[in-house]
């Protein structure tokens, strides 16, 4: 999942803004400026379960493979609403 977010910030510079401006987790970000953003009621897990993407944006990682499918389906929205359709990640 971080790759993809890594390949797809490269490919649409606007793309780590336009997805942290969506609408998230129930509690939640799934992308952050601010990796305590991510895990707001648990400073220790944005030390453990937070990856920099590139610098300045922060992305969980502690997250359940229905989550993560989740997510990636959100990215995909995101580039491309047609394009959610048409990939299906298989998270292992």
């Amino acid at each position: 999942m971080t790759t993809l977010f890594k390949l797809l910030s490269q490919e649409d510079n606007s793309f780590l803004e336009r997805f942290a401006s969506r609408k998230h987790g129930r509690k939640r970000r799934y992308l952050a400026k601010d990796k305590y953003d991510l895990y707001p009621v648990r400073r220790d897990l944005a030390e453990e379960n937070s990856v920099e993407v590139v610098p300045g944006w922060w992305i969980g990682t502690n997250y359940s493979r229905k989550n993560i499918q989740d997510i990636i389906d959100l990215a995909l929205e995101v580039i491309d609403p047609q394009l959610r359709g048409k990939v299906k990640a298989k998270v292992y």
